[in-house]
């Protein structure tokens, strides 16, 4: 195999990822358009890197469009970025790739992405998709996900691949007419706001990303009792 690229994470292939950055807790928060089929998005990821002179941060997207990236130290100081390139996007690898305008040295950082989405209209398209349903002939609409193998990255820039590994805290934004959202976790907080509603989750166990999964819909739960057969 080529010898991995000086200053970056991103190996040869271009399409995987070298373990010398590594996301140890990962914080999404989706604000979400059921009806336009879309979201806005904001992801948070507690890094370390595990070398020196690191020069460029690659991890996966395949969004929208990627709109700011922000880089700062565990402390709160922000890492300059480069002129006028701050990042670059790779739509072939599906990567987003932060340039730095200075080696850092190993550490633990904080990137942040600001970020638009879409909803996909084709559930063969993965990701986070929505299908629909007829209720008393009036179409209603929901959308959840299936990332599995490398679709997580539709839904939020993540480091996509089984190697990695982290805490996920999943933040839904809908609107309060739905049901109440669901996740890998159970819902720790709930806030409103007019006529939405944004319910955070318990932060998962340490997990790959494709394992994340979150749902939004006006579906009501019901309780499934069991029985038994009588005996004469």
């Amino acid at each position: 195999r080529a010898a991995a690229r000086a200053g970056t994470n991103l190996d040869e292939p271009a399409y995987r990822l070298r373990d010398t950055v590594y996301p140890h807790s990962v914080r999404v928060n989706l604000d979400v358009h059921l009806l336009e089929a879309r979201f806005d998005g904001f992801v948070s990821m507690d890094i370390e890197v595990r070398e020196q002179n690191l020069t460029q941060i690659v991890f996966h997207q395949n969004v929208v469009s990627i709109q700011g990236v922000n880089v700062v130290t565990a402390s709160g100081s922000p890492i300059s970025l480069q002129f006028p390139n701050p990042f670059t996007t790779d739509s072939y690898y599906e990567l987003l790739l932060i340039n730095l305008a200075v080696p850092i040295p190993a550490g633990n950082y904080t990137v942040s992405v600001r970020y638009l989405g879409q909803i996909n209209t084709n559930p063969v398209d993965r990701g986070f998709y929505r299908g629909y349903y007829y209720y008393n002939n009036q179409l209603r609409y929901y959308a959840t996900t299936q990332f599995q193998p490398f679709h997580a990255r539709k839904a939020f820039p993540c480091f996509d691949e089984p190697q990695f590994k982290s805490r996920f805290v999943i933040s839904i934004t809908r609107d309060s007419s739905l049901s109440q959202s669901y996740s890998n976790m159970a819902i720790a907080e709930r806030e409103l706001s007019g006529n939405r509603t944004r319910e955070t989750f318990y932060p998962t166990p340490i997990i790959s990303a494709y394992l994340v999964a979150f749902h939004v819909s006006d579906f009501v739960e019901t309780n499934l009792t069991g029985t038994s057969a009588a005996t004469t």
